[in-house]
């Protein structure tokens, strides 16, 4: 291989792992966003398409299989669980502290 073809390839490379460290950047940055909507108000979080327009592209791509509804008092007794579950490590690291 050539000097310039290797000094070419080199420069590629580096292109393609600064456009890989740019897309993580705006991930890592609309993730942080999804998270303090989630957080703060999530009444007023955005959807997924909305959060992630590039999605759209792919979802005529790939099949998903159609989730049925949950009921209403799934949502709560999972909501219950998740609750208790808080409570119960909270407890635990407080006797592991004593």
């Amino acid at each position: 291989m050539p000097y310039l073809q290797i000094i070419s390839q080199i420069k590629a490379n580096r292109y393609q792992h600064e456009e890989q460290l740019r897309e993580q950047a705006i991930m890592d940055h609309t993730q942080a966003t999804l998270m303090a909507f989630a957080m703060n108000d999530p009444q007023k979080m955005p959807s997924v398409a909305k959060a992630y327009p590039f999605l759209d592209k792919f979802e005529g791509n790939q099949s998903q299989p159609k989730q049925e509804p949950v009921a209403e008092w799934q949502n709560d007794q999972a909501m219950l669980i998740q609750q208790a579950m808080v409570v119960k490590a909270t407890l635990q690291r407080k006797h592991a502290q004593k």
